[in-house]
């Protein structure tokens, strides 16, 4: 609601909107309409699985997408390189629980290829899910938001490559992926304040 009223979805009836945060939250409008469902629930792609048996997540399941694609879900890709690997990396100097997604980030940019390849695995996976949850709903347009988001080109550009991949041809070249036009500081506020609008 936040992100219609106040910020880039401002027009826009058909809209997913993606939190990359210490796990992953999610809201779908479809026709100018938040998306709740019968249980005020609907919209969790966060624990949608995109591995089968796989990470095990705080909800109980097993291979929920927020394992994946969160600041918490790179790190344990960032770990598991990391112990099963050989490949030469900087994140090698630390500790395992000196090891943050921001840390992860820090040396991508410097172009650490196991930080990078951490980024693009989780761009490939996230880009999974969100092709599949697009194909549901039709939007036009998904926002990212959240401290994950913050990381620009080195999320988005592979982001989009492979959503567009992911994508049934028909869906193809019509949806856009762009950073929210809230600030992190604004967004809880405005988001409550919006909710007076319905």
């Amino acid at each position: 609601m936040g992100e219609m009223i106040y910020g880039k979805a401002k027009g826009i009836k058909d809209f997913i909107m993606i939190t990359l945060g210490t796990g992953v939250g999610s809201g779908i409008v479809v026709d100018g309409k938040v998306v709740y469902g019968s249980t005020g629930f609907a919209g969790e792609v966060g624990h949608t699985i995109v591995e089968p048996n796989g990470r095990l997540c705080n909800c109980g399941r097993k291979g929920c997408l927020e394992r994946y694609c969160s600041a918490t879900g790179i790190v344990i890709t960032a770990l598991t390189k990391l112990r099963t690997t050989s490949e030469r990396s900087s994140l090698r100097e630390y500790k395992e629980d000196e090891i943050t997604s921001k840390l992860i980030y820090d040396y991508a940019k410097m172009g650490d290829t196991l930080a990078l390849s951490c980024f693009d695995y989780t761009a490939k996976v996230l880009a999974r899910s969100l092709a599949n949850a697009a194909e549901v709903t039709s939007p036009k347009k998904i926002f990212l938001f959240g401290g994950l988001s913050k990381s620009g080109d080195l999320l988005l550009k592979p982001l989009k490559t492979y959503f567009e991949q992911e994508l049934y041809p028909v869906f193809r070249n019509t949806i856009d992926i762009e950073l929210s036009g809230l600030k992190d500081t604004d967004a809880a506020i405005l988001g409550a304040a919006a909710l007076t609008f319905e």
